[in-house]
């Protein structure tokens, strides 16, 4: 048996038996027009005239669980099975190599999200800390110690918003940290699956139902909507919309 086979079916028994996929952000709008997306082991972008753009795909990576494409000429992919980063341009074409995890030697990572500083969040949850790495992912800039109260829940997804990083847990907690780490807000949901944020909104997805809560007043009900693809869900053209596979759907508002 050849060395590359050897190493896809030990990722495939990693992938099987030790790591608890978290539900990722599907995906990411780049500011640019584009939006970026998850669609089994691929990574395509699509244009508001639904363009498709190349595909960036890796069989050793395996399936990605998020993508953030906040720099939209850096985007960020990560693979919590293979416990990976990949960076890409704007073509889909891989940037350097990937960014094995493992050998930062912190823990496993369930959840990655872009800083606005340069570098990348990582939520280490065996340590119960987002950890914040500078733009070469080789030195560790600031960690943020969670709540204790908080250590029995999973952290499904983190996003960093105007400054501000959203951390999401299975529970339906989001706690707000500021720049410096310090604890801002806690709002708590019913549990979900994934969080979008826009503006002074957010969107709350549960199943196929999507809640719009007030982030500056007091965490208000706004609106619900009925979306078919509730892990694709964006704000599209001004427009909570989701994507098909082929093109965005506005969501229809039942509320």
């Amino acid at each position: 048996m050849n060395r590359f086979i050897r190493y896809i079916l030990f990722f495939t028994l990693l992938q099987c038996c030790f790591y608890k996929t978290v539900e990722g952000q599907k995906i990411s709008p780049d500011n640019l027009g584009n939006y970026w997306i998850i669609e089994g082991s691929r990574i395509f972008g699509v244009s508001e005239s639904a363009m498709l753009k190349p595909a960036f795909s890796n069989i050793v990576l395996g399936n990605p669980s998020s993508v953030d494409a906040s720099d939209p000429f850096k985007i960020l992919a990560f693979y919590q099975n293979t416990q990976t980063i990949a960076i890409i341009n704007n073509d889909a074409v891989l940037i350097g190599k990937p960014i094995e995890l493992s050998l930062l030697n912190i823990g496993e990572v369930s959840c990655s999200a872009r800083s606005s500083l340069g570098g990348v969040w990582l939520a280490v949850q065996s340590a119960h800390t987002i950890i914040r790495f500078d733009k070469h992912i080789k030195q560790i800039e600031q960690t943020i110690y969670l709540p204790n109260r908080f250590a029995k829940y999973d952290i499904i997804q983190i996003a960093e918003y105007n400054g501000e990083l959203y951390i999401g847990f299975e529970n339906g907690s989001v706690l707000i940290f500021d720049t410096y780490g310090a604890l801002m807000y806690e709002y708590t949901f019913d549990p979900f699956s994934t969080f979008l944020l826009n503006s002074d909104r957010i969107f709350i997805t549960k199943k196929d139902t999507v809640f719009e809560y007030s982030l500056s007043n007091n965490q208000e009900l706004l609106s619900v909507y009925h979306c078919k693809s509730e892990a694709y869900i964006a704000v599209f053209q001004s427009k909570l919309a989701c994507f098909n596979g082929k093109h965005f759907e506005v969501c229809e508002k039942i509320e």
